[in-house]
């Protein structure tokens, strides 16, 4: 399960919008809002480009991906 308010936390400290935040991802924001909501999951390149446009580390990247 996904930490959304902890990866809406990194994005802000970044300047990223949930929506500009899928944009960078070249997704829909309502998809963006699905992934975030459960409906749909992120893919490894999805995660993976968010860690790096957010510059986590490899703990905060599991704090939010693999949140238990």
């Amino acid at each position: 399960m996904i930490d959304k308010a902890l990866l809406r936390y990194y994005a802000e400290k970044s300047k990223y919008s949930m929506s500009s935040l899928a944009t960078e991802l070249n997704m829909n924001p309502a998809t963006m809002f699905r992934k975030l909501n459960g409906t749909s999951d992120f893919t490894r390149h999805e995660m993976q480009k968010i860690k790096d446009l957010l510059h986590l580390s490899t703990q905060e990247f599991h704090n939010i991906f693999f949140a238990s």
